[in-house]
């Protein structure tokens, strides 16, 4: 369950930091032991979620309606 991702247009460190001061949400950011993958696409590097046995469906639910939150407010 890590599931990788870009928002268009905005900095994956900004996005984890924003879940964690806005919504207690604790995902990484960075570039993820893959570098050279990362500048090779020119990227600063991906957000990340992980998720295992130990998730709700409501965690889950929470992450997914903040991180909505956050790129409608980011992208206004």
């Amino acid at each position: 369950g890590i599931t990788s991702f870009n928002i268009n247009g905005m900095d994956p460190h900004e996005i984890a930091m924003i879940m964690d001061q806005a919504a207690n949400i604790a995902i990484r950011s960075g570039a993820h032991c893959v570098h050279s993958w990362f500048n090779e696409h020119n990227m600063k590097g991906s957000a990340r979620a992980s998720l295992y046995l130990y998730n709700t469906k409501e965690e889950v639910d929470m992450f997914i309606e903040n991180l909505g939150k956050i790129v409608k407010f980011l992208k206004v």
